[in-house]
């Protein structure tokens, strides 16, 4: 499942100097494709912000209405 080409010398070096590193293609590439087609199409997940009108969820289906009217 993670990626056996990961230099993983390089990203230690990297989080040693700046604290945080971000490790691109980290699972392989079946795995990060099952991955995402499972949040997209299998978990009802909700996302949850909070902002000028405070505390709210988003469900699922209205979020991707709405990513979809804005990029129409």
């Amino acid at each position: 499942m993670i990626n056996n080409d990961l230099d993983l010398e390089h990203y230690r070096r990297q989080l040693a100097a700046h604290k945080r590193v971000q490790v691109r293609d980290y699972l392989q590439p079946d795995a990060a494709a099952r991955l995402e087609s499972c949040l997209a199409n299998e978990v009802p997940w909700t996302l949850a912000l909070r902002d000028g009108a405070g505390p709210r969820t988003i469900a699922h289906a209205e979020y991707a209405a709405f990513d979809a009217a804005t990029s129409a």
